[in-house]
């Protein structure tokens, strides 16, 4: 019996700060696009290991569900089965995945999985991988592949890991870290990340939104330019004023709760009033919309007062985390 390998990864979910819905491609071909964003400190973990010849199956999967088969074909996890189609490994495997935060929570969770199985099956196979392959073939397998109704910036962020901004064009991605222009640790401490119970999906938001609607179009070309404002304060080291950071938080929320009914409810609407008229200057819905996260900006002295407030929300702390997805095992 020959000895198993093993390879552990860990890839980081992620907040999208400012710019989402202009790195899909209807949009971003014809208009531009950008996204700032950040990765932090929950993850995805994903182990892939040799799979003994004595067990009955040559698949085993562990992840929300649990699968024994035979056949990569008849895998229903869309993304494990284009993986290992992706890689043509034909070795039996045991996979198994487990995350720090629920899916279907707006923080990338598909993505970074995707990511981090590339990652794995890359370090299995004694391949090295640059962050920029990695994160453009899980693109491809999710939004060329698979047909996933979503963008680039997850794959990317999650690939480089940090706070970045990311340029969608006909002419690809381009990233730039902002990690030496701002501190993020201080801009973290002014966040405050609230969990609404409440698991979407991301497809079926984002299918509702119409990139050809005029009025949409307008509305997301509004939000590329509050993520270029932002980036300009940062270059020029104007971002230390939160006021007006947690301003553009909260315009550039306002226009996107336009492009779909599906966005935003009451509830999340009442919940961000409450905060706002508690301390907190701004903020949105993480990822798609719909639940998940609500992301707040707050002064340090005024997150007690917001955290109390919001009652039927969970808080949770989070911390910025400036690695993407990392091999932290390999045997």
């Amino acid at each position: 019996m020959k000895e198993a390998k093993i390879v552990i990864t860990q890839t980081p979910l992620r907040l999208s700060f400012f710019g989402g819905s202009s790195d899909i491609e209807s949009f971003y071909l014809k208009n531009n696009g950008c996204v700032i964003s950040s990765t932090i400190d929950k993850y995805i973990y994903v182990t892939l290991k040799s799979h003994g010849n004595l067990f009955d199956e040559k698949y085993r999967l562990n992840y929300q569900q649990a699968e024994n088969l035979d056949n990569v074909k008849d895998i229903k996890n869309n993304i494990i089965r284009e993986c290992l189609n992706f890689f043509k490994i034909e070795e039996p495997l045991y996979i198994s995945t487990v995350a720090d935060i629920p899916s279907q929570s707006g923080l990338g969770s598909s993505s970074s999985f995707t990511v981090g199985l590339l990652n794995a099956l890359y370090s299995y196979t004694g391949k090295k991988v640059s962050a920029g392959k990695l994160a453009e073939e899980a693109c491809h397998i999710e939004i060329e592949v698979i047909k996933s109704p979503i963008g680039k910036q997850d794959q990317y962020a999650a690939a480089f890991g940090g706070l970045n901004k990311f340029d969608f064009s006909s002419s690809g991605v381009q990233s730039q870290s902002l990690d030496m222009m701002i501190n993020p640790i201080d801009v973290f401490k002014n966040f405050q990340l609230f969990w609404t119970g409440v698991k979407r999906s991301a497809d079926d938001i984002l299918n509702s939104i119409s990139f050809t609607n005029p009025n949409n179009v307008e509305n997301i070309k509004s939000i590329v330019k509050d993520c270029e404002n932002v980036f300009e304060k940062i270059k020029q080291k104007e971002i230390n004023n939160f006021e007006n950071l947690g301003k553009i938080f909260d315009k550039s929320w306002q226009s996107k709760k336009m492009l779909s009914t599906k966005i935003s409810n009451k509830s999340i609407d009442d919940a961000y009033t409450l905060a706002k008229n508690r301390g907190s200057l701004g903020g949105k819905i993480a990822g798609a919309g719909g639940g998940g996260f609500l992301l707040l900006i707050t002064p340090i002295n005024k997150q007690k007062q917001v955290m109390d407030s919001l009652v039927n929300f969970t808080e949770v702390p989070i911390k910025y985390e400036p690695h993407g997805s990392r091999v932290i095992m390999s045997s």
